[in-house]
């Protein structure tokens, strides 16, 4: 991708949360984030650009404890070229994010606008946008009271995440919502984040089935290919023991939806990537 002549300055900002965050990997007090700054390098064209990329430790696939040096070094080659190669990017998704919304502002830039990246009814402020109502990790009562600060502002989907605490307080949190809001009142989505091993993802599966959950998505450890034994216990077996729990619930076949999402090796770009690498290495 190519912009008018331009250059790239990365500027590191620590954030702190205004009330500890939990995951499933960890309790966030704080996080790093670097900001993409995109100016022009023509004085007689005037445009700014602002990005950012805001990787979390042990959750973001491309994060490690140098990321800002191999940050640095993206800018310094993007900067160079003068183009912004996003296939060559992929593997670092949260600095490819930074980059292309950076020339998007800029580009909004020269509209009138930086903040402005994708001129819509939306950011005109003529059309709304349906979301969730998320439900950030915590104890039990600080998740209730969430969630009924979320039902109060009138969400009509409340998203959980769960793997924080155990499980029976999580499922106490859903049994509460659904003995209030049936599904066609309230939409009930979870996020696990990889909080279960795979021997305690078939039980959890059961117990959501069980509490009216019918709408799954597993997706599985980052192997480069998929084995027989993800394939077959994951996307047959599980799939199966789901909709038989979900079923048993009371829900009819037709409205149940089990989602598998494959590893990364039925990704033409991985592909290409690994077939390059074994012909350098030959």
């Amino acid at each position: 991708m190519h912009f008018l002549p331009f250059r790239l300055r990365v500027i590191p900002r620590t954030l702190h949360f205004k009330q500890p965050a939990g995951t499933s990997r960890g309790v966030y007090t704080s996080r790093r984030v670097w900001y993409i700054l995109i100016t022009s390098a023509d004085p007689q064209i005037r445009f700014t650009g602002l990005g950012e990329c805001a990787p979390l430790p042990d959750l973001s696939c491309d994060y490690s404890a140098d990321y800002e040096e191999r940050l640095l070094a993206v800018c310094r080659e993007v900067e160079h070229t003068q183009n912004l190669d996003v296939e060559a990017l992929r593997a670092v998704p949260s600095m490819l994010f930074g980059l292309q919304s950076a020339f998007r502002s800029a580009a909004g830039s020269l509209r009138g606008d930086y903040r402005l990246l994708y001129p819509s009814a939306f950011t005109q402020g003529q059309r709304g946008i349906r979301i969730n109502g998320l439900v950030w990790m915590g104890n039990y009562d600080e998740m209730c009271r969430r969630m009924e600060e979320k039902l109060a502002q009138g969400f009509a989907c409340i998203k959980l995440k769960i793997g924080a605490i155990d499980f029976d307080s999580e499922l106490a949190l859903i049994r509460s919502l659904r003995s209030r809001f049936d599904a066609q009142t309230v939409e009930l989505r979870v996020d696990a984040n990889g909080a279960f091993a795979p021997n305690e993802a078939p039980h959890v599966l059961d117990q959501l089935a069980m509490e009216g959950t019918v709408n799954v998505c597993v997706v599985c450890p980052g192997f480069v290919a998929d084995n027989l034994e993800t394939s077959v216990e994951v996307n047959m077996e599980m799939r199966e023991r789901f909709l038989q729990a979900a079923q048993a619930a009371g829900a009819s076949r037709d409205q149940v939806s089990f989602t598998y999402v494959p590893a990364l090796g039925s990704d033409p770009g991985l592909i290409s990537a690994l077939t390059c690498a074994i012909k350098d290495a030959l």
